[in-house]
């Protein structure tokens, strides 16, 4: 857990998922997607630890609007 967390460099954002295990969220880069505005962002880099077995994996959260974000990014960085 602690090489976890100094990988974030302290920056993270812990959730609680169930009874054994935390969600903890690499909060380094932000939420990807929150510039939308029809969209909150999600934080890509996600692990889920099992605080019984002291193991982490990694996750990635599933981002069904991907191209419309990235063009939405495009567009706002550009601006056209």
């Amino acid at each position: 857990m602690q090489e976890l967390l100094f990988f974030t460099s302290n920056y993270y954002v812990v959730e609680k998922m169930s009874l054994d295990h935390l969600i903890i969220y690499d909060a380094r880069y932000g939420r990807f997607g929150d510039w939308s505005l029809d969209f909150d962002g999600v934080y890509i880099f996600t692990y889920i630890y099992n605080e019984k077995t002291n193991t982490f994996i990694q996750s990635r959260p599933e981002v069904n609007n991907m191209s419309h974000l990235l063009f939405v990014m495009i567009k706002r960085i550009f601006s056209f």
